[in-house]
């Protein structure tokens, strides 16, 4: 998993964005994100918790999560406590492999 710090001032809130399968963090670089830092998890071959140093400086912090970063976010941001979060078009659990293979028909 990457860590991608799209803005980092020093402000007193903090927004995590978990994004899709093979975004990367220029998709969501135009978001407005007035009085927060945004850090970005993407590419996600590897996964890690995210580190509590991370988030601990941090007053309130929420959480957007698209599409497969959802089930991301559930299994590395376990212990970050989310004032708010977001998924959308997602799910917590990931598509079985049965669910691609080829049906045949009667």
């Amino acid at each position: 998993m990457q860590k991608h710090w799209l803005k980092r001032i020093g402000a007193p809130d903090l927004i995590v964005v978990a994004l899709g399968w093979a975004s990367e963090p220029r998709l969501v670089q135009n978001i407005p994100t007035e009085g927060h830092d945004v850090l970005v998890l993407y590419d996600y071959r590897t996964l890690e918790p995210l580190a509590a140093a991370d988030t601990a400086p941090y007053g309130q912090i929420t959480l957007l999560a698209w599409s497969f970063g959802v089930w991301v976010a559930e299994q590395v941001c376990r212990d970050i406590p989310f004032r708010r979060a977001v998924a959308l078009n997602g799910r917590f659990r990931s598509t079985p492999a049965t669910a691609f293979r080829r049906r045949r028909w009667p």
